[in-house]
């Protein structure tokens, strides 16, 4: 049982924990074109709102996507994801990411912008904070970065065309400067 539970180990690359620096978020066509070859479909889920904001949305990010060489595939349900973005074992999926949206200020519950990115479960195995090809950085912010900014767009305002983003784990990176004083306080001399 040990074995079997500490098999991943051996199986994932190690990862560099702590706090990185502050970086640019990627525009999308460069993530994309930074993305493994296989995943070229985006889904944009519309569950059912055809003819307002959420409409309109999906076709503005989905024209960026296309220039960058998306397979993009416009949805009505979420269950439409199962097929399109087809997971294996691993979690692994053709897919570079998606989004189902759920809401608007004039359709769906709320009154507000309400979407679910959709990602690999086989994304962020390994986190290195000081590199800039984390999969969170490749796959999901860039992505997130174009819906919102459309999303502000589509309501009058506009977002910063520079966004950073800032790694960091929960887990630290051991070093001889914290090992000593994992456990307690460290004093001036450690």
């Amino acid at each position: 049982m040990f074995f079997i539970s500490y098999s991943k180990n051996f199986f994932v690359a190690p990862s560099d924990y702590g706090v990185g620096s502050a970086t640019p978020v990627r525009d999308f066509a460069s993530a994309f074109n930074a993305a493994t070859p296989n995943r070229r479909t985006i889904p944009l889920v519309n569950n059912g709102f055809i003819g307002g904001d959420i409409e309109r949305l999906i076709n503005q990010i989905a024209e960026p996507m296309r220039v960058a060489g998306a397979d993009v595939q416009i949805l009505n349900d979420e269950t439409e994801l199962l097929t399109i973005c087809r997971s294996s074992l691993r979690g692994v999926t053709n897919c570079f990411a998606g989004a189902s949206f759920h809401s608007s200020p004039t359709e769906g519950p709320g009154g507000l912008w309400n979407y679910t990115i959709r990602a690999d479960g086989a994304l962020g195995e390994r986190i290195f904070v000081n590199d800039e090809d984390n999969d969170g950085q490749i796959y999901i912010l860039p992505f997130q970065h174009l819906v919102d900014s459309t999303i502000a767009s589509i309501n009058g305002t506009t977002l910063p065309r520079e966004v950073n983003e800032y790694p960091f784990t929960s887990k630290i990176a051991l070093t001889s400067s914290n090992v000593c004083c994992a456990n307690r306080p460290c004093s001036k001399d450690e």
